[in-house]
């Protein structure tokens, strides 16, 4: 039984699930399925403590690639140049 809520969205009718929730008691004695289900449904579980809500369980998200991302603004030499500062890398060693 269905118990999310439905919106139309110009003529697309889109189901939004509601979040399963576990106690923590329950989702220790359940975690494997619980872990395949998030993966496979892409919904979130929100894991409660004396009725609070303490964590949340989210399908894994790679991001965006990182490959191209990072923009150098000085050369790999001026990086690693010594700064012409003395400075003891072990301070209170004799």
């Amino acid at each position: 039984m269905f118990n999310g809520a439905a919106r139309s969205d110009h003529g697309k009718l889109t189901m939004v699930m509601p979040e399963a929730m576990y106690t923590a008691t329950r989702l220790k004695a359940e975690l494997l399925g619980v872990l395949d289900d998030v993966a496979r449904s892409g919904t979130p579980v929100t894991v409660t403590k004396h009725g609070r809500p303490i964590a949340r369980i989210v399908p894994f998200d790679d991001g965006a690639a990182l490959a191209g991302s990072v923009t150098f603004h000085v050369s790999d030499d001026e990086l690693v140049a010594p700064l012409g500062e003395t400075w003891d890398a072990e301070p209170g060693a004799s």
